[in-house]
């Protein structure tokens, strides 16, 4: 299994990614381009499953 710290890594670096695709973008842009929205919502998984494993506080 793998250790907490991975698990919140792999968090960072999808909500980074998220943030750098979103970075000036508007929402009529966003809205027009399905490859970003695929994109996004991948990472989007990525961050909850991530979270998934993690242990309860």
């Amino acid at each position: 299994m793998r250790s907490e710290e991975l698990y919140l890594y792999d968090i960072i670096v999808a909500a980074d990614a998220v943030m750098d695709y979103i970075r000036g973008v508007s929402w009529e842009r966003f809205s027009s381009e399905p490859r970003m929205r695929d994109a996004i919502i991948h990472k989007l998984q990525i961050i909850g499953e991530a979270v998934s494993r993690l242990p309860p506080i």
